[in-house]
């Protein structure tokens, strides 16, 4: 059975030619018009595996906020598709709770792409079923974030940027790093999104996100993950990146910039 996908768009024509793109990448696809009441009841009832969302940018907006506050919808991943490509436009879709965010006019080979590596992120599945501490856990098999006993609000995407961070806990995580483990299928991503990704996930786990004792930032660096409030100071990447071992060891070298991720 091929993944469904809703396709949320007013423009019939693009629509058509989305729902044929699609189809023919081995997607099952079910079209709607904007109208956030209309998708999230027919998304409770069939559960789509993707949200394709179009159309003015504050509709697309206030659909994925409805999506991310429905218990049963929450977890599925949103890609958002606008003709407005602004760095602050991008980051209002990213803090509204998209995984993607994609601008018009759509080339479509890098459209299936991006949904390709989404749908392969968010259904990765890992050895361990759950990380834990600090009281924050993430069911890995599900991507879901926990503190202190309460699922919290989180994207897939976020909850898979958290356990990577606590999976290295101490170890100071370049933009680079986290890209190549968390967005590693997708080379359309710049590391502007990682910093609102960041700001999103203090506010669910940190007491008081403007002075975060889990999620740090390291000026110059990156950033880390500390599981206890009185933690000792951040280990530098030179000092451990050397010394990596384990069946899959992180990369001794830092990657070229990534001018093929600015979008």
């Amino acid at each position: 059975m091929f993944p469904l996908v809703f396709l949320i768009e007013n423009d019939v024509s693009i629509s058509n030619l989305l729902r044929s793109l699609l189809e023919v990448n081995q997607y099952a696809v079910c079209t709607f018009p904007l109208s956030a009441d209309v998708v999230i009841s027919a998304g409770k009832e069939r559960r789509p595996a993707l949200f394709l969302i179009g159309g003015p940018l504050g509709d697309s907006l206030t659909l994925c906020r409805a999506i991310r506050q429905n218990s049963r919808l929450e977890q599925t991943p949103v890609v958002i598709m606008s003709g407005r490509d602004s760095e602050e436009d991008r980051i209002r879709g990213f803090e509204s709770g998209a995984d993607d965010f994609v601008t018009k006019p759509l080339r479509p080979r890098e459209l299936v792409a991006r949904i390709n590596a989404l749908m392969r992120r968010c259904h990765h599945q890992h050895a361990a079923a759950r990380v834990e501490a600090g009281g924050i856990e993430v069911d890995t098999e599900h991507f879901v974030l926990s503190v202190r006993g309460k699922k919290m609000h989180a994207t897939a995407t976020q909850a898979r940027l958290v356990e990577y961070l606590m999976r290295n806990e101490g170890r100071v995580l370049s933009r680079d790093q986290i890209l190549d483990a968390v967005w590693s299928d997708s080379c359309f991503v710049t590391p502007r999104t990682i910093d609102v990704h960041i700001r999103r996930i203090r506010k669910l786990i940190e007491l008081n996100p403007a002075k975060p004792k889990h999620l740090k930032t390291v000026r110059g660096g990156g950033y880390c993950f500390s599981g206890h409030r009185d933690a000792r100071d951040p280990i530098p990447a030179a000092e451990w990146l050397s010394s990596s071992i384990g069946p899959n060891p992180l990369p001794v070298s830092i990657p070229p910039a990534r001018l093929s991720r600015a979008s």
